[in-house]
């Protein structure tokens, strides 16, 4: 009998030629037998080198790689086509511009997984295209499960809400019908939905194995084209939507959840809207569609710091006003983004 495939990882492709080669090489030193697992890559009808990198890899070690192509979806439909196609007991999601840590999913897999939980979370480092840290320095396979419990109370803690950094066990994933939807910022409503049907067992560890790149400027969320970022406004008011309606589960962990995520798209809603300068007719037609949500301003968290209080009020205020928001937009352009975001970020 042909042993069950306990991992799919999942990795959308498009435009990325200068980072793939990085990231299929480390999946190539996960540690893992090749009936053991296996890597799905989506090209989402990339228009540079990707295809052919695609196409030599899976030559080269075609009991790893397999390759979908579709044309250009988006992020989201990627991996549902690539959870389609998937095998394994669990599947996780690797951007092509990052990587893993070497024998990462071996670690994972053998290390975490005992009692089969529905999902398990672990940690990132930053990095940049020279492969130097952002964070703290590279240390040996290791971590610690700090938070086992189900997923409304798991949903409470303070944990980053990306697709990536998890293991998700498929046949949970399926009983839901649980995809993503397409639309920028996907992951926090992917999350919402994933928490939302309380999976029993939930696992943390502080295993910090994931490889988050910072330095691709071409990637979604440095993106600054005025067509896209009107999109993506779009895109974020219906995730606030979404979220909002995710308010009405009574359990207080879930909501706790929800409210940190309505936050989270809220801070990313006006960091685009401070990209490009949006005409008054614009600022407008979001704000009264925001509006009309029942928690539709930012919160301070009581532990923020003066400043990060000021630029929450400062992110209300332009939501009141039109010229509020060409003030703090300007003030966002010309002293946030030179002289205290490159700081944020060392």
């Amino acid at each position: 009998m042909k042993p069950a495939i306990m991992l799919s990882l999942i990795v959308p492709v498009y435009n990325v030629e200068h980072f793939l080669p990085r990231c299929l090489d480390s999946l190539l030193r996960q540690g893992m037998k090749a009936e053991e697992w296996e890597v799905i890559c989506v090209d989402d009808g990339s228009t540079d080198r990707s295809p052919q990198i695609l196409a030599e890899y899976v030559a080269r070690y075609p009991d790893v790689f397999r390759v979908i192509t579709q044309a250009n979806r988006g992020l989201g439909m990627a991996r549902n086509a690539g959870m389609q196609m998937a095998q394994g007991e669990y599947v996780a999601f690797v951007d092509s511009d990052d990587y893993l840590a070497d024998h990462a999913c071996n670690y994972l897999m053998h290390h975490f997984c005992q009692g089969h939980p529905e999902m398990v979370v672990f940690s990132y480092r930053r990095v940049t295209t020279n492969g130097v840290s952002c964070a703290e320095p590279d240390a040996a396979l290791g971590g610690e499960v700090v938070f086992e419990g189900c997923g409304f109370e798991a949903y409470a803690q303070p944990i980053l809400m990306t697709a990536w950094g998890k293991l998700y066990r498929r046949d949970f994933l399926s009983a839901y019908d649980i995809r993503f939807q397409p639309v920028v910022y996907e992951d926090e409503i992917f999350n919402a939905e994933v928490f939302s049907h309380n999976p029993p067992l939930v696992r943390m560890t502080t295993c910090n194995i994931y490889r988050y790149e910072q330095g691709n400027s071409a990637s979604i969320i440095h993106t600054c084209n005025r067509k896209r970022v009107l999109s993506h406004l779009e895109d974020l008011i219906y995730g606030l939507d979404v979220m909002n309606q995710h308010l009405q589960v009574a359990d207080a962990n879930y909501r706790q959840g929800v409210k940190r995520a309505i936050n989270n798209i809220l801070h990313n809603f006006y960091k685009k809207a401070y990209c490009i300068h949006l005409t008054r007719c614009e600022w407008k037609h979001f704000m009264e569609k925001r509006k009309k949500m029942p928690t539709g301003e930012l919160s301070a968290d009581a532990s923020s710091s003066f400043f990060g209080k000021t630029i929450v009020w400062m992110k209300n205020l332009s939501g009141r006003s039109y010229i509020a928001y060409l003030l703090a937009r300007q003030i966002y352009e010309r002293l946030f983004k030179v002289f205290i975001l490159p700081r944020i970020s060392e």
